[in-house]
């Protein structure tokens, strides 16, 4: 008997696109390497989505100071085709980076198209004043220990 399969997977045939966790855990290693490892950001498989046979991933800050506190950045959502996709961020993101949502329990939910959307998106929101803020405080608070630590010498 044959092989009837007619798909190729080799690198030309399937594309360059990247898993939607994978391009959040890119920024992570390099929130990492800018923070020198002092502010972590990770993403972690949340569960399943409740609506669909969605992955479903959390997005979240920490540091090594703090390593029982999270600061939720955003929870995503994507099915198998990766996109189009969801994103859930709080009132206060949305707003600020202008993504047009639907209120859900976790926050609002935003439809993301495409990786270059998706892209856009997490630029806007990694950069938006709350979660600026997030890091600055983690930073300032390892600043801080830090020098208690210098002057107890």
């Amino acid at each position: 008997m044959e092989n009837m399969w007619s798909i190729s997977l080799d690198d030309d045939a399937i594309g360059n696109l990247m898993l939607p966790d994978e391009i959040v855990e890119r920024q992570c290693e390099y929130l990492k390497e800018l923070t020198n490892g002092a502010i972590i950001a990770k993403t972690s498989p949340f569960g399943k989505s409740t609506d669909d046979d969605s992955f479903f991933f959390e997005f979240y800050l920490t540091s090594t100071l703090t390593p029982s506190y999270k600061f939720t950045i955003m929870y995503f959502s994507y099915k198998i085709g990766f996109y189009p996709m969801k994103i859930y961020v709080d009132d206060e993101i949305r707003s600020e980076v202008g993504a047009e949502g639907y209120s859900v329990t976790i926050g609002y939910a935003v439809d993301v198209a495409s990786e270059s959307d998706f892209m856009t998106m997490l630029a806007k929101i990694i950069n938006s004043k709350k979660v600026k803020n997030v890091i600055s405080s983690l930073y300032s608070m390892k600043k801080s220990h830090e020098r208690r630590n210098m002057s107890s010498f």
